[in-house]
């Protein structure tokens, strides 16, 4: 049963909002909009999404490009919050995800954005692959099949998605390895992810399925060294008599992000991601600062997640032995800083002066000075205390960014002096 709070599929809207009331027929919205009647029978099914070269047209029959981009973008976050439970929160609590396993949540919460996983599919995967797969199909799954023992240095992903002109889906699971090194037996690993996949058919079925779908394997690597092994399965099997038909075998799509290519195709978040993931194994997030300032300031505040936030969050839980320099980059170039990246550090900054002042208030009670005496000396009493404790756990819970990047004359610093 739908809540009343819970987004329409943009279908869903576009049906019961304007065709039915109107009563227009699917060959009068193909005519106006170019779309086929499938394709628009596919969209009021639910089976196909709205992309943007489909908000494009549609925005040719009613409303305009932002309100059916938007819709989709409602209608993706809220989904992929059900489907990464504790991933993808409400922006109040985003800092509280970002603080632990900061590279794991960043891939998935990038890649929930349905145009930035198609447009990295569609520009990376070989064009045999690519080209067989109807991308507004594409559906985000979920994330649970990596071992236990791995959760720090991989982080997986699966979509689903049908092949052109067939209601038959295959999967697509999307593994990201980020650790200083490469892992020989990742490919051990994936075989077993994979078998755990297809063993979900079983258990989440209410009958036994009559074939398996097909699995494509991706790994997407970004660490300090190169890739250096295979990516056939098969190779880690030793030399033997048996016909290797007996042996099983996949090979799997390999994404080296370790070192800088000579163009990244992706769309902004995930171009972003990538340069500041290489920046935190590479060390080089201060050589990068210009091209990062200038992609934050380029994403769109859209409905359903604050990925600028995200990222400035991303950014203090790794790089925060250099926010400093970059604060200081900030201040010298505040023309390639936009409003929305000010607030967020004047908030850090706020951070920093309400924890300072507790701290020194905690000190003389810890030494027995009454609150008559406290009140005197800092203006606070005994209830503007407990309101500034409770506000401070309103704010981001990573305070890295804002004591790197505290001036000196700061009341923080001063009480931490």
């Amino acid at each position: 049963m739908q809540n009343q709070e819970d987004p329409l599929h943009p279908g869903e809207v576009l049906n019961k909002k304007f065709i039915i009331p109107e009563s227009i027929s699917l060959d009068e919205v193909s005519d106006i909009t170019g779309m086929s009647v499938n394709h628009i029978q596919g969209i009021i099914d639910k089976k196909r999404m709205i992309l943007n070269e489909t908000a494009k047209k549609l925005s040719k029959f009613r409303k305009d490009f932002d309100y059916w981009k938007n819709l989709q973008a409602e209608y993706d976050a809220f989904n992929a919050r059900k489907k990464l439970k504790g991933i993808l929160p409400d922006e109040s609590l985003l800092e509280s995800v970002m603080i632990n396993d900061p590279h794991d949540k960043l891939i998935k919460i990038v890649l929930s954005d349905r145009n930035e996983a198609i447009e990295f599919f569609k520009y990376n995967l070989p064009p045999e692959i690519a080209n067989k797969i109807q991308w507004d199909t594409l559906e985000l799954e979920g994330t649970k099949y990596i071992d236990d023992e791995m959760q720090g240095s991989e982080s997986d992903i699966l979509f689903s998605a049908n092949f052109k002109d067939s209601d038959e889906k295959c999967f697509l699971y999307f593994l990201f390895e980020h650790q200083s090194k490469p892992e020989k037996w990742m490919r051990f690993r994936l075989y077993k992810y994979k078998g755990r996949i297809w063993d979900d058919l079983f258990n989440d079925s209410e009958k036994k399925p009559e074939s398996l779908p097909p699995i494509l394997s991706m790994v997407f690597y970004i660490g300090k060294n190169k890739w250096n092994y295979s990516t056939d399965f098969f190779d880690l099997i030793y030399k033997n008599p048996l016909n290797p038909k007996y042996i099983p075998g996949f090979d799997h799509v390999l994404w080296d992000f370790s070192t800088e290519p000579e163009e990244i195709k992706a769309a902004i978040k995930l171009k972003l991601s990538i340069i500041l993931m290489r920046a935190h194994f590479q060390g080089s997030l201060l050589d990068a600062s210009q091209i990062i300032l200038e992609y934050l300031n380029e994403i769109p505040d859209n409905p359903g997640i604050n990925h600028k936030k995200v990222f400035w969050y991303y950014i203090a839980r790794t790089q925060h032995q250099k926010a400093k320099a970059l604060k200081k980059y900030i201040d010298e170039n505040p023309t390639k800083v936009g409003g929305n990246m000010i607030t967020i550090i004047d908030e850090w900054r706020q951070e920093g002066e309400i924890k300072g002042e507790i701290k020194t208030i905690e000190r003389m009670l810890n030494v027995g000075i009454e609150w008559q005496t406290i009140y005197k000396a800092t203006g606070i009493d005994s209830k503007k205390f407990e309101e500034m404790k409770m506000k401070l756990q309103s704010y981001a819970p990573i305070p890295m960014l804002a004591e790197q990047t505290m001036p000196k004359d700061f009341s923080y610093s001063r009480a931490n002096a």
